[in-house]
């Protein structure tokens, strides 16, 4: 089982950090891949369009128990 290397709430001020500036549409998703938690929104850049990010939240470790 994987488990994250990192506090909960370390990992939940990083996606409130992230989610300052998301916008609601499309709304924002959370993933999970072979190594991590993903977020995946898209905020407004300079030019004024959209761009879509993909940020790591957090990292799995392997549980040995």
């Amino acid at each position: 089982m994987k488990v994250i290397q990192e506090d909960p709430g370390v990992v939940a001020d990083r996606i409130n950090f992230l989610l300052r500036d998301a916008l609601e549409s499309p709304e924002p998703r959370l993933f999970i891949n072979s190594d991590g938690l993903v977020l995946e929104y898209n905020i407004k850049v300079p030019s004024g369009r959209q761009a879509k990010f993909m940020e790591k939240v957090a990292r799995f470790t392997k549980n040995n128990s």
